[in-house]
């Protein structure tokens, strides 16, 4: 029976039961998804990272990342913690490139022991097109909210169909009323299919 290494870690903290869990899956080749899913389930955190051999030779592992319902294409907070378990090997890299699903990242380890932490780069994600008025209107819609009670001009990228992006500028009044916001989106699947 071949063994995988579990690690429960917070994530952006120095202090114990702070900051952001995150489940680690070490050794995680050879796992099938469902059983990458069961596992996230059970550890029950918002994200799980398994970490697994590369692909090639343009990076030095890969990374999947599951939430205890579904498969994300990366996540940040949990690329910090697997990073952060890896780098606590004697023999562990300071620079390396992590492929998920949603592209590759460059990691750095910066400092040693406790004053260790963990730099991500990534390049700047694309953006889909601006939407046009009618899906505009949809999403305003969505958001429970009239054009009239949109003091400021709304910019909505469209990424896909599970994931559009709001863009207020931001001023305290703009921030104020985009938490305030309860979003449904269904409206905005009817407009888009």
């Amino acid at each position: 029976m071949r063994k995988i290494q579990v690690h429960q870690v917070d994530a952006f903290t120095r202090e114990r039961f702070t900051g952001n869990p995150a489940g680690v899956v070490l050794n995680a080749d050879g796992l099938t998804e469902a059983q990458m899913l069961a596992i996230a389930r059970e550890l029950n955190n918002a994200d799980t990272a398994f970490i697994l051999s590369p692909e090639s030779n343009d990076h030095q592992l890969r990374a999947r990342f599951f939430t205890p319902r579904t498969e994300a294409g990366f996540v940040g907070h949990a690329t910090v913690a697997a990073h952060y378990v890896l780098s606590r090997r004697h023999d562990a890299p300071r620079h390396l490139r992590q492929k998920s699903k949603a592209g590759t990242v460059d990691i750095e380890v910066r400092g040693v022991d406790d004053d260790r932490s963990i730099a991500v780069r990534q390049t700047t994600p694309p953006l889909g097109r601006e939407l046009n008025d009618r899906e505009r209107l949809a999403v305003l819609d969505a958001l429970a909210l009239a054009l009239a009670t949109a003091h400021w001009r709304l910019l909505f990228t469209w990424q896909s169909l599970q994931r559009s992006m709001l863009h207020p500028p931001s001023s305290s009044e703009n921030r104020a009323s985009t938490s305030a916001l309860t979003p449904g989106f269904q409206p905005v699947r009817e407009t888009t299919a």
